[in-house]
């Protein structure tokens, strides 16, 4: 598979803006068809970064979706399946994984979990800081 044709199925997948449901100050919630309706906290976002607080129940569930920037995943506390184009993996506490620009995954709640996710640059769909 060439880059080219890999933009093309990146370019038809869902941002995560699309599934921010609820903004209140530095919260938000996710919400996709009933799948996934996680609390998530945005600690940080500046021009260079952004970090997001996300507590998960067992059984909630992030279908394939991009993000446009850099993500850095930590599993703080619990376990989760993350899938991406390069396959499958459980992550438990201390794990993380990095995202690539553009780079699709979902992720699913094995059992109640709390996630810090990092994004370079501030990803701009997650709220900005309140002053």
């Amino acid at each position: 598979m060439d880059l080219d044709h890999l933009e093309v199925l990146t370019n038809g997948l869902s941002r995560i803006s699309e599934f921010i449901s609820y903004v209140s100050g530095n919260m938000f919630e996710l919400g996709v068809g009933g799948s996934i309706g996680t609390t998530n906290f945005c600690m940080l976002n500046v021009d260079d970064v952004a970090v997001v607080n996300t507590n998960l129940r067992q059984g909630d569930y992030a279908p394939k979706h991009v993000h446009d920037v850099k993500l850095w995943i930590i599993v703080y506390r619990g376990k989760v399946k993350i899938t991406t184009s390069e396959g499958t993996d459980v992550y438990k506490t201390g794990d993380y994984i990095f995202l690539d620009a553009g780079e699709e995954h979902s992720i699913l709640a094995l059992e109640n979990s709390w996630t810090v996710t990092v994004s370079v640059p501030a990803d701009p769909s997650f709220p900005k800081n309140q002053v």
